[in-house]
């Protein structure tokens, strides 16, 4: 038995893996899979090891090294459930970690900050999985969701509305106009998601992009997505390919605590609603109760930490 890197040319294998751990809960195409893990290795910034029996793939292992900072992300470790309990998980977590050290990486996450993601840490739906990273030296540090709602038939709620009046602001969608402006409101507040909407302002996504305003002042901001380019949009197989998303809500300092941030997420779902999205995935929030105000329901909850590899 050893361990090596795994190639695009171990799709299938990589894949029957999957399938037997995890594809009863959560389905995923093959394609899908390999582009999401990126198991092509078209990203210089992945990891993967495989531990191996012959040819036979018993194990495997992905991690992506997160640009500019010391951290890396384990976005996948998934063993052949006849090869359980044999130390072959401790293994490629060992081996990964002294690859990564070598790269000058200090820490390992259990998938939060990865480009391309399935989970952004571990469910906890997988109570074995938990105890297992616990185990091995990984130190749960905050606990995060996914929510989903079926928008079919979601209504602004009274309440957001009167917020709205009192408060005396306006929902629109991005002008091209304003473009400069929105982007220098998320470089001075929210500078973490200025690329975001910078990238959707030059792919011309202003249908996409939601202002709360107040004459000419910007008070708040929130992108939307459509599957397959969403967060979730990898679990179409699951959720269904009318899918849509929106994140990154930011309000301004001055102007929290005033209704601003639940009327953009309210305008938001209205939108994808008439869009005919079906399903509205929230990727990777701690306000759970507050977007439960306008129906949302909790999909997935995951446990956050990480493994210190390095000083």
């Amino acid at each position: 038995m050893d361990m090596r890197p795994t190639t695009s040319a171990d799709a299938a294998q990589i894949y029957r893996i999957w399938q037997s751990t995890l594809g009863f809960k959560w389905p995923i195409s093959e394609s899908t899979l390999v582009k999401t893990l990126d198991i092509d290795h078209q990203n210089d910034n992945c990891i993967s090891l495989g531990f191996w029996h012959g040819s036979s793939l018993l194990g495997i292992a992905f991690t992506e090294i997160i640009t500019d900072k010391s951290t890396a992300a384990l976005t996948l470790l998934a063993i052949d459930p006849t090869r359980h309990r044999r130390g072959i998980a401790t293994s490629l977590v060992h081996e990964l970690s002294t690859l990564l050290r070598a790269r000058g990486i200090i820490s390992i996450s259990l998938g939060a900050g990865a480009s391309k993601l399935l989970w952004h840490g571990v469910p906890k739906s997988l109570p074995n999985a938990c105890r297992f990273f616990q185990k091995i030296g990984f130190v749960f540090d905050e606990t995060s969701y996914d929510l989903i709602q079926n928008i079919s038939e979601f209504q602004i709620p009274p309440e957001v509305v009167a917020a709205q009046k009192t408060h005396q602001f306006e929902i629109e969608i991005l002008s091209p106009k304003m473009s400069s402006e929105m982007l220098c409101f998320e470089r001075e507040h929210f500078p973490d998601w200025h690329r975001y909407f910078e990238q959707a302002v030059g792919e011309n996504r202003f249908l996409d992009i939601l202002l709360a305003r107040r004459g000419e002042e910007i008070l708040g901001s929130v992108l939307l997505s459509i599957a397959p380019q969403c967060p979730g949009g990898h679990w179409m197989e699951f959720l269904g390919p009318n899918l849509g998303a929106f994140g990154i809500v930011g309000v301004a300092p001055t102007h929290r605590n005033h209704g601003v941030g639940l009327a953009l997420a309210a305008q938001a779902t209205q939108i994808l609603r008439d869009r005919g999205i079906q399903n509205c995935f929230l990727h990777w929030t701690w306000l759970r109760e507050w977007y439960g105000k306008l129906g949302y329901k909790v999909w997935e909850e995951y446990q956050m930490g990480k493994l210190t590899v390095g000083s």
